[in-house]
């Protein structure tokens, strides 16, 4: 598992869900054609339009070799979008290496 954090600034707090179905974060895996949909609880109050600011951990799951070898790299490109459906800005990850366990 890979963990990212993201610094995130929000003008008036619809960040995240209540319901654990809404997927909000999207994540693309630089080596594949679709993203993976992550949740992002809601990180203030459902209803209240405040200025919110903090860090996210997100853990990535699952993250595997596709080829033959023991090890490769990649890249994960992330964005979420709130509650009004507006999308955040795109933040790409550093070459990340995956080893072979």
């Amino acid at each position: 598992n890979v963990k990212v954090f993201l610094k995130y600034e929000d003008g008036d707090g619809d960040l995240g869900y209540a319901e654990a179905d809404s997927l909000s974060m999207e994540v693309w895996d630089a080596r594949l054609t679709e993203p993976d949909w992550y949740y992002v609880p809601a990180l203030a109050p459902v209803g209240e339009t405040l200025t919110i600011n903090g860090e996210l951990e997100i853990t990535l799951n699952g993250t595997f070799i596709l080829g033959n070898g023991t090890s490769e790299t990649t890249s994960f490109t992330m964005r979420i979008r709130d509650r009004a459906g507006n999308w955040s800005n795109t933040v790409e990850t550093p070459t990340i290496t995956i080893v072979e366990p």
